[in-house]
């Protein structure tokens, strides 16, 4: 409903009519004055003057009045604004403050049209008021709304940057030197490349004055001119540390190069990152650094990759037993070594994965590690009982009945399950997978004579747990590895790969409900219709019970889960 332009747009000059210069003119004066900060903060009052111009929407040829303030920035976007006060809320507050139109153009679900606006709706929802796009989905418009305005050569769609120039030069010591000499004939001078690099004195001192060291160390600081040969001073400031830290990862390949920075061919065989895991504050600090500074180097042709980590994930906080941060004012900071006495550094380091979410982290919990050190050693009482499959003797059958059938369906399904897991993060779930598994191992060999076990296929799933509880139990892993008469390590196995045709259920139970009450539980073949599976229930000798005499209203087969009935 109107457009704002940076005080210090090249436009405001040209387009600022007669009786509005003189306003104008003391604003653009005052914001002067102002930082970016304090016009872009969210506690700031909206100010501004307006030019006496008005803007032609080319979509609905509607004229706008065109303003000045301080909140738009210059050197972020274009530096102009086409204010849409109904869905932002530094335009919502502008428009508030001088009268001017507020217009929904996104219907907040839930709401009327003429319901009024409290406050900015920034969330998705309806595209109203805006001619053929009425009734299309926000998210979806945007990219409509694009195609519609370069279709029709009014505009087009660009990706905005909030880049802003890095302030790099740091007043202290502990930093790299900035390769620049000031000559009071040639002025700013780089530090010709034989020369590089610039190292830091040792005899420094660090009397506290409120600049560098590097400032009272003249040594260091008196140069010679590399252009014009005159005594000229070295730059004194350093490099924010940052700097630093932006490509220590490209000095990994070959951190033994006394001559380059990096190695690009080792660098560029092995970079980039797989997966970076930091903290979420990493990604507007170091993890931006490290992305400029590695798209500089692209663009230079040292590197052939521009972004240097292919993922990142955030690790959660682990808190302590009250739910609060651990600290030593609040007591409740979880000492390891206790833990590792008590149980073991393996339970320990189950728990850790288990006993939490990756990302979110959770209090600390002991009845969670004794529940783990409990998992652990059920494991290896199952080794301890089964371990005749690994040594030469006769015993065991060749049978593949239901119970093999179970074990082959719940192993492949705890391979596939585990392994996805594991590749998002989420090692509580792949812990969890095999908990089932061990459950399934019990109750296939609990009670049940050596004769009667399949040996071939208890030793392959022993075996297969074996590996797949290594990476959370490496010492318990290996152990098992080595008493069964493996060779070391159980590190150097494959990694189990599931099978599709053991994934495909043959059978599978639905519970058949009756007026909302649940009457009766079927097994039916897992590729059974609708028709198949109704016939079934039907047959059932508990669902006959409430049926028989009765009029069938309906009957509605959820795949997989259950036959609902109604009767009257």
């Amino acid at each position: 409903t109107y457009v704002v332009l940076a005080p210090e747009h090249p436009l405001v000059e040209k387009i600022t009519q007669p009786e509005y210069e003189k306003d104008v003119k003391n604003y653009v004066e005052k914001v002067k004055f102002e930082s970016e900060l304090e016009r872009t903060s969210l506690q700031k009052e909206k100010t501004g003057v307006f030019t006496g111009a008005y803007a032609i929407n080319p979509v609905n040829n509607e004229k706008v009045p065109i303003w000045i303030a301080d909140y738009v920035l210059v050197t972020y976007g274009t530096g102009a604004v086409m204010a849409v006060p109904g869905h932002d809320e530094r335009d919502f507050e502008f428009a508030k403050k001088f009268n001017l139109p507020i217009r929904k153009v996104i219907l907040q679900p839930g709401t009327k049209e003429e319901d009024p606006l409290e406050e900015a709706y920034t969330e998705p929802g309806i595209m109203i008021n805006s001619g053929p796009f009425n009734g299309t989905p926000s998210e979806e418009g945007i990219q409509k709304v694009i195609a519609y305005l370069e279709e029709n050569g009014w505009g087009r769609g660009t990706i905005q940057y909030r880049l802003r120039d890095w302030l790099v030069s740091r007043q202290r010591y502990w930093g790299a030197p900035i390769p620049i000499i000031h000559c009071p004939d040639c002025g700013e001078v780089p530090v010709p490349e034989d020369q590089l690099p610039v190292e830091l004195p040792y005899d420094v001192d660090f009397k506290p004055t409120g600049e560098s060291p590097l400032k009272y160390h003249e040594g260091f600081l008196n140069a010679t001119c590399p252009q014009c040969g005159k005594p000229a001073k070295r730059e004194a400031d350093t490099m924010d540390t940052f700097v630093c830290s932006s490509w220590y990862f490209l000095r990994y390949p070959n951190p033994k190069l006394e001559d380059r920075p990096f190695d690009s061919d080792l660098v560029n065989k092995w970079l980039p990152v797989d997966m970076y895991v930091g903290g979420a504050e990493h990604a507007t600090m170091h993890l931006l650094y490290a992305r400029f500074v590695n798209m500089v180097l692209h663009d230079m042709g040292y590197l052939n990759f521009e972004e240097p980590f292919a993922a990142l994930r955030h690790q959660g906080i682990i808190k302590g037993p009250d739910g609060q941060k651990m600290s030593k004012s609040l007591g409740n900071v979880i000492n390891p070594e206790d833990y590792l006495e008590k149980y073991g550094s393996d339970a320990f380091r189950t728990y850790l994965m288990f006993g939490f979410d990756y990302a979110a982290g959770g209090p600390w919990d002991e009845s969670g590690m004794a529940a783990v050190d409990r998992f652990l050693n059920r494991i290896w009482r199952l080794f301890e009982v089964n371990k005749w499959v690994f040594e030469d003797q006769e015993a065991g059958s060749g049978s593949m009945g239901e119970p093999e059938k179970s074990l082959l369906r719940v192993l492949h399904h705890t391979i596939k399950r585990a392994t996805e897991d594991l590749e998002r993060f989420h090692f509580n779930t792949a812990i969890a997978r095999l908990m089932e598994l061990v459950n399934e191992l019990y109750r296939y060999t609990t009670d049940k004579p050596n004769e009667v076990l399949n040996k071939e296929l208890l030793k392959d799933t022993l075996e297969k747990l074996n590996i797949l509880i290594a990476p959370f139990a490496p010492h318990l892993g290996e152990e098992l590895w080595a008493q069964t008469g493996h060779e070391f390590s159980v590190f150097n196995q494959s990694w189990p790969q599931y099978d599709e045709k053991y994934l495909i259920e043959e059978e599978v139970e639905l519970a058949v409900q009756i007026n909302g009450k649940i009457r009766a539980k079927i097994v039916v073949p897992a590729t059974a219709s609708e028709d198949e599976i109704k016939k079934i229930a039907m047959e059932h000798d508990r669902v006959k019970e409430f049926t028989d005499g009765k009029t069938i209203i309906k009957m509605i087969v959820v795949p997989k889960r259950l036959v609902n009935i109604v009767v009257k």
